[in-house]
């Protein structure tokens, strides 16, 4: 109920716009017939009014009814249409289930939001089991996939090309020491049907907390676009509503999803492949995604 109040506005928006269409077709008839022959004879106009007023309200109901229909079947609301047949979707749902996407068979890329020095030890210090950065990593383990020995030499080697800059210890107590610049990307394969694409978008101060600028949250979604553009493949990419909670970009959930939606569109020629902006389902109640088209 919480989440189809807070898309509310939008489901009436629609029902009002179907309701105006659907009086224009009523008006247009009136054109080439005559229904006044429709009323009792000896009806005065302000009958005839009242009853025109009445079908007016029933149209609004039944479009309402059929907006609330609608979205509660929907948990998926299209933004974008590409070329190519490629769709940006914004939804609620899981991002680690495969049903999140159209084809839940098909190869897909998860795109989730990481620390710039990529470490792999998930202890509520370095990284928070909370987060689906620690969830993905824990998910590794538990599958028996990777350790995190494993995971830290793979995601090494995805690095090795990379520039980075050395922070000494008194500034980052624990974990890796080598920090690589925002947007940096490292793809773990989990299987043949997902990849996970690691976004390296916070930085630990010396007290372990991890804190984004909004000038490095531009940059980073910027180059995961472009580097999607280059590797994705034609295969969809899912992508969370990044920045928020320990991410600590100081935006409230609903800021990020617009700046995300107006990053899409800004960069729709980068995009040659389905996109699946997720909203947690947490968030769902309180979140709006109707009416971002």
């Amino acid at each position: 109920m919480r989440k189809f109040l807070s898309n509310l506005p939008y489901v009436a928006k629609s029902a009002v716009g179907w309701t105006t269409g659907t009086y224009t077709i009523v008006g247009l008839i009136t054109i080439f017939t005559d229904l006044t022959a429709l009323f009792p004879e000896g009806w005065v106009w302000w009958q005839k009014m009242l009853i025109g007023l009445a079908a007016l309200l029933v149209i609004f109901i039944v479009c309402f009814l059929w907006g609330i229909a609608v979205f509660c079947r929907n948990q998926r609301v299209c933004i974008l249409t590409l070329n190519g047949n490629h769709h940006v979707y914004v939804q609620y749902g899981d991002v680690f289930s495969p049903d999140v996407v159209e084809n839940p068979n098909e190869k897909r890329h998860v795109v989730i939001n990481a620390n710039r020095c990529f470490d792999t030890i998930v202890d509520e210090k370095l990284v928070s089991s909370k987060t689906l950065h620690g969830r993905s990593m824990k998910m590794l383990y538990k599958k028996h996939l990777y350790d995190q020995k494993t995971l830290q030499n793979v995601i090494d080697r995805e690095l090795s090309r990379e520039t980075y800059e050395s922070i000494e210890k008194a500034d980052k107590p624990e974990g890796n020491l080598r920090r690589y610049k925002e947007g940096t990307i490292v793809r773990v394969e989990v299987d043949g049907s997902l990849d996970i694409y690691y976004l390296g978008m916070s930085s630990f101060d010396s007290n372990l907390k991890a804190h984004t600028s909004m000038e490095e949250y531009v940059v980073s979604i910027q180059r995961l676009l472009e580097y999607c553009n280059t590797f994705a493949n034609g295969y969809p990419v899912v992508l969370t509503l990044m920045g928020g909670g320990l991410a600590r970009t100081g935006r409230e959930e609903k800021q990020l999803l617009e700046y995300l939606v107006q990053a899409i569109k800004l960069n729709q020629d980068k995009i040659t492949y389905d996109l699946h902006l997720v909203v947690f389902d947490k968030s769902k109640n309180v979140l709006p995604i109707a009416g971002l088209r």
